[in-house]
């Protein structure tokens, strides 16, 4: 059930890649929080975590750290096939609620081992119920640092790129090719820092987690370069694959006084079926904070001329992997939530999405407590608008297609982390 799945992925139950090294609290506001680049989560090794140090002090500084993630989650969903303002008679299929008991229970255990201060190794299992099928590999990498001027990780994990939050055009690491079986990603990264920015290098495959031995063709290169200067912060990658289109990106983020804008441009050159014909897509969107921070927004405008794009989200515990098509054409994203002053931290928050090629959007209203420590109650109404043959009414995920939900849950999470190092 899509729905679902579309409102727990906003309340971050847990998080979407086995919980590495954080909590499983509830935090609306990671909504609007630009992210790093990193969908891994984990802390990366850089030069402010590591010290100057001899070879002999690096042997010395060894340990390990065990975290712990858990999530109980009890509720309704109830669904109707169609939404209520269509008439019975404007539709082939009547109208009718499904209600559906949400129970669910979720865990997550880490090994965080640093083998001595340049060489760390992190592994993750989780498991949930229901249904319970065994636990299932997280990430597992290793981390490497040569002489704080080189940094290597390498293994199972999603690394990600871009700023937006709502179309993640720019992530060329999420691409997948047609009739390709693809599934979470087996990475080598290098980074280098220089000076005011760094070098990233970058070579993966989304087969050999499928039990495929990936061939050369198989095998994603790519190359991403950032610059942080005093009026910009700006990034700039080219990704190839040989049974893909060749696609680079350009992502430029500022802040304007309490506002922080950004701007992200792709190119494609589709190699593979016509070489000469160049498509892209570009987005401006923005951050803003009012009222003294009660207040969040988010707005975006995305346009997209790339045919048969389709990217890759790895399974979480809220739902299965899937690949899915980029929408053509302009589209619209605006967030909100607004933070009240009382007991509990009630909270109201908005997604809305609208496709203006498909006349079809997508509006997830609700509100959040916290009215004790690690216990929180949720309450949305996801619903699809605008034309019933649009891509949001017609894809909500679910065997039975319901546009319209209900969704009231109530989940106690909570973390614990522990270490020894010597």
């Amino acid at each position: 059930m899509k729905w679902f799945a579309i409102f727990l992925g906003l309340l971050v139950i847990m998080n979407p890649y086995a919980q590495e090294n954080a909590s499983s609290d509830f935090d609306v506001d990671s909504l609007f929080g630009l992210p790093n680049g990193d969908a891994s989560e984990v802390e990366e090794i850089n030069e402010d975590t590591l010290s100057e140090a001899t070879i002999l002090s690096l042997l010395k500084k060894r340990g390990i750290t065990f975290d712990a993630s858990y999530a109980f989650s009890a509720g309704m969903a109830p669904g109707w096939k169609e939404t209520p303002w269509y008439k019975k008679e404007e539709s082939k299929s009547t109208i009718f609620g499904q209600k559906n008991q949400v129970i669910s229970m979720s865990s997550s255990l880490g090994i965080d081992a640093q083998i001595f201060e340049a060489f760390r190794v992190y592994t993750s299992v989780s498991f949930n119920i229901p249904p319970f099928s065994g636990f299932g590999l997280g990430s597992f990498f290793f981390d490497y640092n040569f002489y704080n001027k080189i940094f290597i990780r390498g293994g199972k994990y999603e690394q990600g790129w871009g700023i937006s939050p709502n179309f993640s055009f720019t992530n060329l690491l999420s691409r997948v090719p047609k009739d390709v079986d693809s599934g979470e990603a087996l990475t080598l990264k290098i980074d280098i820092p220089v000076k005011i920015g760094g070098i990233q290098l970058i070579t993966m495959t989304r087969t050999a987690m499928k039990g495929n031995v990936s061939s050369l063709r198989e095998l994603g290169y790519g190359v991403k370069y950032n610059m942080a200067l005093p009026v910009i912060d700006l990034d700039a990658g080219v990704f190839y694959q040989g049974n893909m289109a060749f696609r680079s990106f350009l992502s430029l983020k500022k802040t304007i006084g309490k506002t922080e804008v950004y701007n992200e441009w792709l190119a494609v050159i589709d190699n593979i079926r016509n070489p000469k014909k160049f498509s892209g897509a570009f987005s401006f969107g923005f951050f803003q904070d009012f009222l003294n921070n009660k207040l969040s927004l988010n707005g975006e405008v995305f346009n997209n001329t790339e045919d048969d794009a389709l990217w890759y989200s790895p399974k979480t515990n809220l739902k299965e992997e899937e690949v899915s098509p980029y929408l053509k054409g302009l589209n619209i994203a605006l967030n909100m939530v607004y933070r009240f002053n009382f007991k509990g931290a009630p909270r109201i928050f908005a997604q809305t999405r609208y496709s203006v090629l498909e006349e079809s959007a997508l509006f997830i209203p609700g509100l959040s407590l916290t009215p004790f420590q690690n216990l929180g109650f949720y309450f949305a109404v996801p619903m699809a608008l605008g034309s019933r043959d649009g891509h949001y009414y017609r894809n909500t995920g679910s065997s039975d297609n319901r546009p319209f939900s209900i969704v009231l849950l109530l989940s106690l999470s909570g973390s614990v982390r522990a270490g020894y190092y010597y």
